[in-house]
């Protein structure tokens, strides 16, 4: 595939001219294959990734502003803790009355009843809108309560 051509290796008053006839001889493809071998060679001896005490500093301060943010820019999509204190008044369910009625009467300025149907369910920790005959629902005195 190549020829073969020999180098006369050049000296005190040598010319390196190629002769067939000098000692050493080396072909194109020994020379990219021997090539090949000492990178691979080199990259096998390279020393490992050591981290600098000035990279660990940087590393340290980018890892606690990244914390930092998350924590000033996480706490606002937390859900808050319970609102302020509601005043209620206990009134004990009697037969044939429902939650939305309630909900009606305590629907002030155009508010939808649904929404205070949600908040008195949360109000009184219900886990459905069904209520009991003789069960204690705690009514706001506020109608304004879940605003």
């Amino acid at each position: 595939m190549f020829d073969e051509q020999v180098f006369e290796p050049t000296g005190e008053g040598g010319s390196g001219t190629a002769d067939r006839g000098a000692a050493m001889s080396v072909s194109a493809m020994e020379m990219t294959q021997g090539w090949g071998v000492e990178r691979r060679a080199a990259r096998q001896q390279e020393a490992p990734l050591r981290l600098t005490a000035r990279g660990r500093a940087v590393l340290v301060l980018l890892v606690a502003a990244v914390l930092a943010l998350g924590a000033l820019w996480g706490g606002r999509a937390v859900a808050s803790g319970p609102g302020e204190p509601v005043e209620v008044r206990v009134h004990v369910v009697e037969a044939g009355e429902t939650l939305w009625q309630h909900a009606s009467a305590l629907a002030a300025g155009g508010r939808d009843v649904r929404d205070v149907m949600v908040d008195l369910a949360e109000l009184n920790n219900l886990s459905s809108n069904g209520l009991q005959v003789g069960q204690r629902l705690l009514l706001p005195v506020d109608p304004d309560f879940g605003r």
